[in-house]
């Protein structure tokens, strides 16, 4: 609405190039903030069996939001149509992760105590395969665009 996509269109950026900038920042914000719960819960003498594992998801599913919230605007015109999709799909979606077998909140909470099972280890790997799928066809499709 405020034209900003119109001047980057005009750049010699490309339109993948330019979902990366913008993902890379807001992809970024999640994984950060957990970090620092994981850090001052260290800091207080929790401990986590496997941080990295724990940041691994958060980046996954941000980065699946992400790729949801850049395809939605990309697809629906007005904005405020796509924020709505987005708001409606993204409940949806969190409910729902609540009736898999492994939601995204007993994953963390296996991979804190240090607990995990194989279905764990799979959800994990899951989301994050599925995640950078995701990513790597919405910059597929805008590649073809250009």
């Amino acid at each position: 609405e405020r034209g900003t996509v119109d001047l980057l269109r005009v750049t010699p950026l490309s339109r993948p190039d330019i979902l990366d900038g913008t993902a890379i920042a807001m992809v970024s914000i999640a994984p950060a903030q957990a970090g620092a719960w994981l850090a001052l819960l260290a800091w207080n003498g929790t401990t986590i069996a496997y941080p990295l594992a724990i940041l691994t998801l958060v980046f996954a599913l941000t980065g699946l939001l992400v790729a949801l919230g850049a395809f939605l605007a990309l697809r629906i015109e007005r904005r405020r149509d796509a924020q709505l999709t987005y708001s409606l799909v993204a409940l949806g979606l969190f409910g729902g992760g609540f009736l898999l077998p492994e939601s995204p909140s007993n994953v963390v909470a296996k991979l804190a105590v240090g607990n995990p099972t194989p279905a764990t280890v799979f959800s994990l790997l899951a989301i994050a395969g599925g995640a950078a799928l995701v990513y790597w066809g919405l910059r597929a499709s805008l590649s073809g665009a250009d």
